[in-house]
């Protein structure tokens, strides 16, 4: 399942992966990617501001999250 997926990218990136967090919302501004979230852990809203972001979430919830209006989508699966 997912999960699977979170442990993959969490080995390589562990010091830039957000665990036990929802992402609501994927806004790009110039040059920089805006990812507002919910950490669980310690019930606050927490804005992330990026230049470059990993969605990993399933494809219908892209829609809903990601405000952007040119997305560069590339597809890499992790073994």
């Amino acid at each position: 399942g997912n999960a699977w997926l979170v442990d993959k990218l969490a080995l390589n990136l562990h010091s830039k992966v957000h665990l036990n967090t929802l992402v609501y919302s994927i806004s790009q501004k110039d040059e920089k990617y805006y990812i507002h979230s919910y950490n669980f852990k310690n019930s606050q809203i927490v804005v992330y501001i990026a230049d470059k972001v990993i969605y990993a979430s399933p494809k219908f919830t892209a829609q809903q999250t990601i405000k952007i209006n040119k997305v560069q989508v590339f597809v890499k699966y992790v073994i």
